[in-house]
């Protein structure tokens, strides 16, 4: 399945930070800033910011809870670890696929999210 990308823009820097930047984003959910540091310096080398449902996970109780762009669905955790894995591959290939490649820009999508340290 192919989800329609927002195209790139520019925010010119000279009065925003990149969190100044995402806190204008803030009609759009969900939404995300990730910075990367080099060298422990207070200024990062690259900023992405990012918003849109394309797809969402997570686990609620028994049930993994998905929503892509509508309502929520829930699929009842299996007890076996191998099948639950298995669970959130099938969920992961319904992630939206990315677009074509956009000339000069080293990085165009992706996704975000996190797994905690008690899933293992």
């Amino acid at each position: 399945m192919t989800s329609p990308l927002h195209p790139p823009f520019d925010i010119p820097a000279d009065l925003d930070t990149p969190v100044s930047a995402f806190l204008k984003l803030a009609p759009f959910r969900p939404r995300f800033l990730l910075e990367s540091v080099e060298g422990g310096e207070r200024v990062g080398r690259y900023s992405f910011i990012g918003f849109g449902d394309g797809l969402e996970a997570w686990i609620e109780g028994d049930a993994l809870v998905t929503r892509h762009g509508g309502p929520a669905h829930r699929a009842a955790l299996p007890a076996d670890t191998g099948a639950l894995l298995d669970l959130l591959r099938a969920t992961l290939r319904r992630a939206p696929r990315l677009g074509p490649r956009v000339p000069g820009l080293p990085f165009h999508g992706g996704l975000v999210g996190a797994i905690g340290f008690d899933f293992v």
